[in-house]
């Protein structure tokens, strides 16, 4: 990994941006934030400060106040910085006010005469990296004096490249050049900059210095707007580097310069709003970027403007803690470590309408190839290969991919079947199983299978369970997950669900249609099976019934047939507890693009949601002949009864839908005041319950029964 895009900045003025005490002498809270957020360079002596400092001097004039300050933060403080923190430096030198001969000077003495260090007597870390001046494709409103034509400038920067590598021709040298416009903004003060210097230049240089990274620069934006740019800001600036890595090739063929971005921050905004960069979506930006330039290869060094202070900019506030950058950039050089390899993930299959278009194109079994990142491996750059699912869908079995590399190696190590059961398999791996429960199963099904449309994590389908037994190695991994709920049948499969085909000994089951690619398969993961998962891994049931293809009666048949008839677990032999919980379909709102005859209209799909779903448990009915209770009458039905509750003193009316043998109504309009219920109607033709008082408690939409 190219830890050099860790770097920061760091100024001569105002004692190193209160880096240091009133006498010179490094803070140690400064000191413990700065190892802390571990830069891996430090650039000195700062921005635009760089073209009035001189090196030797004991002070110095502020550029932007042009009042004189004592040199404290010299460069003899800042390599005993470096050694503290294990950082290289890098030194800007004076293009503009400074002269080639000083620059010279300044070599010899950091890599040639070498100090020593008044912290540890050892002698000082040399300077590898120099940079000629800041930025001199801009002009300062507020030192006009500092400007200087593109040709005069590479005349001065010609003679200061020669002076210096006559001391020491190992030194690296950075050019500070710029594209003409970026993101549609100019950025030179003079046209054609870069084409104007480099025909000037004839000596070599080493890098280009470019400040590309101060975005998103969203001046006089709205909040929202701004923290939206803020989310496509790293890729902008990667089009930056692009754009300039082509017109440095277009002005030097064959020549390839890498960049080293030496200044880069949040501008989430200007003046009133430059606190913004302070704010947690400076910091997303910056992680961004950061996992942007790491993975360049073009990229040289990196520096973050700035390490301290300087207003809102500085990683470390003055009072000695880290801001949001500093932060960042503790984490960052946490993971920037080891080395930065190519990644291939190839998957048989990716269920999705998507992928199949790209198996339609590419061959059968291919991988869906996304946008391929560059990634310096041990050959170059490689572009990562990936199969990936639709946008904000899970993997196969919830994201256990590699079981389901076992399950491919297993399917294709058993033993031969018979022509039946070879059929089953081939129409189930051509059926593109969204929801499948592939990883639970004894048998898997051959793909790696993608999760349907917005799929949930808790979710699961009614696919593929082979024999109808868990694997216990999956099975253990489920449990680990801790899972507090389940949902099932699944998503939009919900729609087209027929429980009942999903009931019964599995020979004899029905087959279900599967919502996205229509085709019939059996329902070896029913109902039974889903509780004895809920039971297996602790996690609270939750079914979805079909109120699109199916009716209000199926889903009460459902919760007859679950809470009321009940089931039994075949591995413990208990019975399975009720359902405590149900969902009147999937996402109603939206209109899947595949399948647009599961769309219901607003009134339509609330006519079908009636007002007393658990009607059918609450009449506690006996099904398949079994013998009824003696403290209750067998009833063969029991519809809902509407009644109105009668008026009160101010006239208002509350209508009710109830079930009279159970005591539970819902409400359907105001509520009203206490009031008698009416004699109810029969729930069955075999029995009336007798007439009950009933009595409203409170605001609460529930009655109590009374006497």
């Amino acid at each position: 990994m190219n830890r050099r895009v860790l770097g920061s900045n760091v100024q001569w003025v105002d004692r190193g941006d209160e880096l240091l005490t009133a006498a010179g002498a490094l803070r140690s809270d400064m000191l413990a934030q700065v190892q802390a957020a571990g830069p891996t360079m430090l650039r000195y002596p700062g921005g635009l400060q760089s073209d009035v400092f001189h090196w030797a001097a004991a002070s110095n004039e502020h550029v932007f106040t042009r009042a004189t300050q004592p040199t404290l933060m010299s460069p003899q403080r800042l390599l005993e910085l470096c050694e503290a923190t294990g950082a290289e430096p890098l030194f800007t030198v004076n293009t503009i006010t400074g002269t080639p001969d000083e620059a010279a000077a300044w070599v010899r003495q950091a890599n040639v005469t070498r100090g020593v260090s008044t912290r540890t007597g050892r002698t000082l870390p040399r300077v590898d990296f120099w940079e000629l001046g800041n930025e001199p494709y801009l002009k300062e409103a507020l030192r006009p004096d500092l400007d200087r034509e593109p040709e005069a400038w590479a005349a001065q920067v010609d003679a200061t490249v020669r002076a210096m590598r006559a001391v020491d021709p190992t030194i690296r040298i950075g050019l500070p050049l710029s594209t003409e416009r970026r993101n549609g903004f100019p950025v030179t003060a003079y046209p054609r900059f870069s084409q104007r210097v480099l025909a000037t230049l004839g000596v070599g240089i080493d890098y280009v210095c470019t400040h590309a990274g101060f975005l998103p620069l969203q001046a006089g934006a709205s909040t929202a707007a701004t923290e939206l740019a803020t989310l496509a800001a790293a890729l902008a600036v990667q089009d930056e580097l692009a754009a300039l890595r082509a017109l440095l090739s277009s002005l030097r063929p064959g020549q390839a310069w890498p960049l080293a971005v030496t200044e880069y921050a949040p501008m989430l905004g200007q003046g009133a709003t430059d606190p913004w960069m302070l704010s947690g979506a400076g910091a997303l930006y910056l992680a961004d970027l950061l996992r942007v330039l790491a993975a360049t290869p073009e990229v040289l060094a990196a520096h973050h403007w700035s390490l301290s202070g300087n207003g809102n900019f500085g990683a470390i506030a003055p009072g000695g803690y880290a801001r949001p950058a500093g932060l960042v950039m503790g984490l960052a050089q946490q993971a920037l470590r080891g080395e930065l390899l190519a990644l291939g993930v190839e998957a048989d299959s990716v269920a999705t309408p998507s992928a199949r278009r790209d198996a339609a194109a590419g061959g059968a079994g291919q991988p869906r190839r996304g946008r391929a990142a560059p990634v310096a491996g041990a050959q170059g750059p490689q572009p990562a290969r990936r199969a990936e699912p639709r946008p904000g869908r899970l993997g196969a079995a919830h994201g256990l991919a590699d079981g389901a590399v076992d399950a491919d190696r297993a399917h294709r190590q058993r033993p031969a079947r018979g022509p039946a059961a070879q059929q089953h398999d081939a129409d189930a791996g051509r059926a593109h199983d969204a929801d499948a429960a592939t990883g639970l199963s004894a048998q898997p099904a051959r793909r790696a299978r993608c999760r349907s449309r917005r799929g949930r994590g808790h979710g699961h389908g009614h696919g593929h369970g082979a024999a109808g037994r868990f694997d216990e190695a999956r099975l253990a991994r489920v449990r680990e997950l801790g899972l507090a709920g389940l949902r099932y049948p699944g998503g939009l499969q919900s729609d087209t669900y027929r429980w009942q085909a999903g009931m019964g000994p599995l020979e004899a089951r029905g087959s279900n249609e599967h919502a996205h690619s229509r085709r019939r398969q059996p329902t070896l993961m029913g109902t039974l099976e889903f509780l004895e998962l809920c039971e297996l891994t602790g996690a609270e049931p939750l079914l979805t019934a079909n109120l699109v293809t199916g009716s209000a009666e199926e889903a009460a048949g459902w919760v007859r047939a679950v809470n009321v008839d009940g089931l039994r677990s075949r591995r413990s032999g208990r019975p399975l507890p009720p359902v405590r919980h149900w969902e009147l379909g999937n996402e109603p709102y939206l209109k899947p693009d595949e399948r647009p005859d599961l769309w219901l209209a607003p009134a339509e799909f609330a006519r079908r949601a009636p007002p007393t779903p658990a009607c059918a448990s609450a009449c506690r009915s006996r099904r398949h002949g079994a013998a009824a209770s003696p403290a209750r009458p067998t009833r063969t039905s029991c519809r809902p009864s509407t009644a109105r509750w009668p008026a009160a003193s101010t006239g208002s009316r509350c209508t009710w839908a109830t079930c009279p043998s159970s005591g539970r109504a819902r409400r359907r309009a105001r509520t009203s005041t206490s009031a008698r219920w009416p004699a109810p109607r029969r729930c069955g033709p075999t029995s009336r319950p007798s007439a009950a008082s009933w009595r409203r408690c409170g605001r609460a939409c529930r009655c109590r029964r009374s006497g």
